[in-house]
């Protein structure tokens, strides 16, 4: 099921620190007009560094 989450989700952005994932985000778009951020999410110890605002960018 996780996997179709990311399968039909027109745009998927993650942000890693060497290897480690640290940053995701996941949303729909009509690439014209809407985009709607389903999911976004930070790992705990990189809040507050500007990467949730990074992914957004």
């Amino acid at each position: 099921m996780k996997h179709l989450m990311l399968k039909h989700a027109n745009i998927k952005i993650s942000a890693w620190h060497n290897e480690k994932l640290v940053g995701f985000l996941r949303a729909f778009t009509d690439f014209c007009f809407d985009c709607y951020i389903n999911d976004i999410a930070v790992d705990p110890e990189y809040q507050g560094t500007g990467i949730g605002k990074g992914l957004i960018d």
